[in-house]
């Protein structure tokens, strides 16, 4: 990897390759699109709600190239903050984000619906305490 490079004043890591490379339709690639997102957009926050990628080009990286897009989209909106959920830590890294602490409390009247986001919760927490131990 070479220096990292600045996207609306975010340091991005480069990569030998271009991300995404082959991707846009008049380069060869594929006429639909092979991912999307879905946001919303609050005072001064943009948070991306659902986030749709194709698996076929999975090894294309298209996850980071949305994600990027979606951080180049929040700075055209010229928000100050992005909210971009639990999940793939290293990734957001990578695009200068860092954690913040949030509690939340639910109530549900569905158990079982209850077990699941409890295991959610269970699951992301015990990810990100394997993934700290590693680094």
């Amino acid at each position: 990897m070479s220096k990292p490079r600045r996207v609306c004043g975010i340091k991005v890591l480069r990569r030998q390759s271009p991300v995404g490379a082959g991707i846009r339709a008049d380069t060869g690639g594929p006429e639909q699109p092979v991912g999307f997102w879905a946001a919303h957009k609050h005072g001064d926050v943009y948070a991306p709600l659902l986030l749709g990628l194709n698996d076929a080009y999975r090894d294309r990286d298209i996850h980071r190239v949305t994600l990027l897009h979606c951080v180049r989209r929040a700075c055209e909106l010229s928000l100050r903050k992005l909210r971009m959920g639990m999940d793939a830590e290293l990734e957001k890294r990578r695009f200068g984000a860092s954690s913040e602490r949030i509690c939340m409390y639910v109530r549900t009247s569905d158990d079982y619906a209850g077990a699941l986001l409890g295991e959610a919760v269970a699951k992301v927490a015990t990810d990100r305490q394997i993934h700290q131990a590693a680094t």
